[in-house]
C-alpha cells in the first residue's frame, strides 16, 4: 500500500530466504531475509546513484563484513556493527576460489554463438561482483547478489550464457570479495562462425532401379544404405525407390518445403540411370520411355528441379549426389550424350557425381554399387571434411575400377562440412 514491492520467498507469511525488496522511493536490496528482515548476505543500493554497501547484514542492520561504495568511488571495506564501520578488513579474510564446473575441457571448438559458462565459487564473504573477460575485455559486469549453491563444496554459483565473437575466445572470470579479485582459468572457445557442421540437416535419398527399360541391381541397395548411414550422422531422412516420374517429382517437391521451413544442411542422393541432352542433365523415373531426344525430356526429371528448390529455400549449404551415370540402356536412341554433363555447383553447393562428366559409372558386382560401395566407406571415417570424403572416393573408385571411372566433384561452398566429426 506505501508503493513498496517485494518478490522473493515467504515462510509463515514472512519475507524469508531469498528475494528483493523495492523501496517506494527508489532504494533497493537483494539478498537473504528472515522475519522481514534483512538477515545475511545481500546488496543494499540506494537510489540516484548516492552509493551501496555489499555485505552482511543482521536484521535489517550493516553486521558483519561488507564493503560500503560511496558515490565518488571511495570504499570502506571491513567489519560492520549495527550500521557502523568498526574495524579494518582482517588477515584472516581469504579471496575467493573459482574453478570451473562447465566446460571442463579447456579448449573447445563449437558452431553455437552462445556458450554457457559455469563456475564453483568458495568464499565466506560476501561476493561483490563478477565479471567476464573475452579476449581481455569486459563482457559482463555483474555486481549482484544471490547465486544459487552448487553442491556442498561451493558458496555460489556463476551460471550464465556468453555471446562469442567468430575466431577465438579466451574467456576467465573474475570476481572479487573483501579480501580481493581472484580470476579463473582460462577457457578457449573457438567459435567457427557460419559452420554448417552441427545444424539441422535434411536428406532426399531415391534408389531407382525396376525400369521398364534396363533394370539395375543396386540402386534400391544404395539408397537403403545411404539413408541409414546418413540417419546416424544426424540427418532427418525421406527415403524412397522405384519412384515414378509423378511421384519424384512430388517427393522433390516435399523436400523443397522442408528444408524452406527448417534451413540447415540439405542433402539430395539419387542412384540410377541419369542422361544428358544439351549440357541439361535428367535423373530418369522408373516409368520412363525413352526412344528420343525428345523424350527425355518429356519423361526424366530434370536436374534443375531440385537445384532450384534448395536455391528457393536459402540454405546454408546444399549437397548434390548423384551415382547416376549409369550404363545406358537407351544407347542407339538419339538421346544426346553419353554419362552426365558438367554442371556448375550453385552458390553453397557441393556436387557430386559418380563419373567424370560424359563417361558411365559401373552398376557393381556387390550389393551396392562401386561408387557408394566406396562412399559409404568414407563417410563413416571421422574427421573428415566433405571435400576429404570425396577425394577418398574418387581415389579408391579409380584404383577398384581399374583406372576407368574417375568420380568427380564441383564446389561453391564456403565453410568447413563434416558429415562425421
Amino acid at each position: 500500500s506505501n508503493g513498496d514491492r517485494f518478490v522473493g520467498t515467504f515462510r509463515n507469511g514472512k519475507y524469508s530466504g531469498q528475494g528483493t525488496y523495492t523501496m517506494a522511493n527508489g532504494d533497493r536490496y537483494a539478498g537473504e531475509f528472515s522475519n522481514n528482515r534483512y538477515h545475511g548476505s545481500g546488496t543494499f543500493i540506494f537510489a540516484n546513484n548516492k552509493g551501496k554497501y555489499i555485505g552482511e547484514f543482521e536484521y535489517g542492520k550493516y553486521n558483519g563484513k561488507g564493503t560500503y561504495y560511496f558515490p565518488d568511488g571511495r570504499t570502506k571495506a571491513g567489519i560492520w556493527k549495527q550500521s557502523k564501520f568498526v574495524g579494518e578488513p582482517k588477515s584472516d579474510f581469504k579471496k575467493p576460489i573459482i574453478s570451473w564446473v562447465e566446460p571442463l575441457e579447456t579448449v573447445i571448438t563449437t558452431t553455437k554463438a552462445d556458450v554457457k559458462l559455469k563456475l564453483c565459487v568458495k568464499s565466506k564473504d560476501a561476493i561483490e561482483y563478477f565479471k567476464v573477460f573475452i579476449n581481455d575485455s569486459v563482457a559482463l559486469n555483474n555486481a549482484v547478489r544471490g547465486y544459487n549453491v552448487v553442491d556442498a563444496s561451493c558458496d555460489h554459483t556463476f551460471n550464465k550464457v556468453i555471446n562469442l565473437k567468430p575466431g577465438i575466445n579466451k574467456i576467465r572470470v573474475v570476481t572479487k570479495n573483501i579480501a580481493g579479485e581472484t580470476s579463473s582459468e582460462i577457457r578457449t572457445f573457438n567459435y567457427e562462425a557460419g559452420s554448417s557442421a552441427y545444424k539441422k540437416r535434411y536428406a532426399l535419398v531415391i534408389g531407382n532401379g525396376k525400369y521398364d527399360m534396363g533394370p539395375l541391381r543396386n540402386p534400391e541397395n544404395d539408397a537403403k544404405s545411404i539413408a541409414a548411414t546418413l540417419k546416424k550422422m544426424g540427418f532427418e531422412v525421406m527415403i524412397y525407390t522405384d519412384l515414378s516420374q509423378e511421384n519424384m517429382k512430388k517427393r522433390i517437391r516435399e523436400f523443397g518445403n522442408k528444408i524452406t521451413a527448417n534451413k540447415g544442411v540439405g542433402l539430395f542422393f539419387f542412384a540410377g540411370h541419369g542422361l544428358q541432352v544439351s549440357g541439361e542433365n535428367y535423373v530418369v523415373p522408373v516409368d520412363a520411355h525413352i526412344g528420343n531426344l525428345q523424350d527425355i525430356e518429356e519423361e526424366a526429371v530434370n536436374l534443375s528441379r531440385i537445384t532450384g528448390e534448395m536455391a528457393y529455400a536459402q540454405n546454408d549449404l546444399n549437397i548434390i549426389i548423384l551415382d547416376a551415370c549409369r550404363n545406358n540402356p537407351f544407347e542407339g536412341s538419339d538421346q544426346g550424350g553419353n554419362g552426365l554433363a558438367s554442371a556448375a555447383a550453385p552458390s553453397g553447393t557441393f556436387l557430386a557425381f559418380a563419373t567424370a562428366p560424359g563417361s558411365v559409372a559401373a552398376d557393381g558386382t556387390g550389393s551396392n554399387g562401386l561408387y557408394t560401395q566406396e562412399l559409404l566407406k568414407a563417410l563413416n571415417q571421422q574427421g573428415l571434411k566433405i571435400e576429404d570424403v570425396f577425394k577418398e572416393v574418387r581415389r579408391n573408385v579409380y584404383k577398384l575400377s581399374s583406372k576407368q571411372q574417375t568420380p568427380w566433384e564441383n564446389s561453391s561452398i564456403f565453410d568447413d562440412f563434416y558429415f562425421n566429426k
